[in-house]
Order: structure tokens, then sequence, then C-alpha cells
């Protein structure tokens, strides 16, 4: 009868750990569409830092995250930005049906979409990268004018959606990230003013043009990751 009890108690404790082991598990496991949001923006930043460091003739405080493409190994950043852009997208699907805010949507396709038009469509050489080209291209290719226009839906769209997106969070009485998603709009929208005027040689920002989009680009791609990650962790994401 003992026998019985103790083998009875240890089926017991062992139902009960199974229970919990597959609840950890649930709450553990990721969505696959919003996993796309989370380290989409990872592969983004770690690429262009990695490529920086040894990508030759190429000075990440001076020169764009776009250069990266031009050149030897070029493909690589060409890569990035398809990859990067096509993740987004697929966010985009997780994200229409948990908000159901087709501006967000709309504004996040576009975003993947000008990710991956900025690697089809190659960036102008641009101060004297690469070697024996000139500071400053006297005429614009239609390829590099494209590039740009495609590149200001991805530095636009990222601060729309913060903006936006601190209405949900403060619907969900999360208010300290409201105010993360407020101030990192801002912030990379006032880093790409300041980017754009480096890069057309103004207010003798030059030499850092490179430094201040890098860090308009990673406030604004580690925003998403947070919020694919706040969505995964938040059952219930309705205005």
């Amino acid at each position: 009868m003992c026998i019985f009890i103790k083998r009875r108690d240890f089926l017991h404790k062992l139902t009960l750990a199974a229970i919990s082991t597959e609840i950890i598990l649930k709450k553990r496991t990721y969505n696959p569409l919003l996993f796309c949001g989370l380290v989409s923006p990872v592969i983004f930043i770690s690429s262009f830092l990695i490529q920086g460091i040894f990508k030759k003739g190429y000075d990440s405080l001076r020169h764009p995250i776009s250069s990266l493409s031009i050149g030897e190994n070029g493909w690589i950043q060409f890569l990035t930005f398809i990859v990067t852009g096509t993740l987004m997208l697929i966010f985009s699907v997780e994200i229409q049906r948990r908000l159901k805010d087709k501006l967000v949507t709309v504004v996040l396709v576009l975003t993947g979409i000008g990710l991956i038009a900025s690697g089809i469509f190659t960036t102008d050489p641009l101060f004297g990268f690469p070697a024996n080209q000139p500071n400053i291209s006297k005429e614009f290719s239609v390829q590099g004018k494209l590039h740009s226009i495609f590149a200001l839906l991805v530095f636009i769209g990222i601060p729309i959606l913060c903006f936006r997106v601190s209405s949900y969070f403060n619907s969900l009485h999360k208010q300290a990230l409201r105010y993360y998603s407020i101030v990192t709009g801002i912030t990379m929208l006032l880093l790409f003013l300041l980017t754009s005027l480096a890069l057309n040689n103004f207010l003798g920002l030059k030499p850092w043009g490179g430094l201040i989009q890098r860090l308009c680009v990673i406030i604004g791609f580690v925003w998403i990751s947070f919020w694919a990650n706040s969505l995964h962790s938040q059952k219930k994401w309705l205005k």
C-alpha cells in the first residue's frame, strides 16, 4: 500500500513537472513572424559594423553604410539589405494580424521595400571611396538617385512607426515604452537631418557623416527589436 502511494505521488509530481515545462516552453517559444522583426535589426547592425572594420579604404566615421555595397565584397551589404528588407516584410504580416492598423502595416511594408531597393540600386561613390573617386560626384547616376529615394522610406518610415506605435503603448498603460518610442522617433529624425547635412558637406560635419548615420540607424533599428519583443510578451495589442 505504501509503495502504491509513493508511486502515485511520484507520478503526480512528474505530471506537474511536465505541465510546468510545457507552459514555460510555450512562453519562450517565439512566433516566427515576430522573430523576423526581432532578428532583422540585429542582422543589419551586426553586418555593417563588422564590414566597416574590415573593408579596405573604408572609414566608418566618414562613409555612409550604403557605400559598403561598392567595390570588393560589396555583395555582402547588398545581401544584408535584401535579407533585412525581406524579414521586415514578413514581420509586417503579423503586425497586420495583430494591430489591424493600415498605416502601421503600410509604413512597415514600405520600410522593407526601401531596404530591398537600397540593395538593388547601389549608391554612388562618395568622399573618395572607393579609391581614386572624387569626394563629391559631379553627376549622380539614376541608380544612385533611386537609392537615395528608397533610403528615405527607411529613414522617414521608422520614425512614423515610432510615433504611431507610441499610442498603442499608451493604450496598454506602458508609459516607459510610449516615451521611448516618441524619443526614438524624434532622435532618429534629428540624426537623419544631421546625416544629410554631413553627406552634403555642410557645417563641417563631413568627417562624421558615417558615425551620425550609424547612430541614427542603430537607434531606430533597436527600437524595432524592442517593439517585436513587446508584441511577443503582450497577448492583447488592441487600441
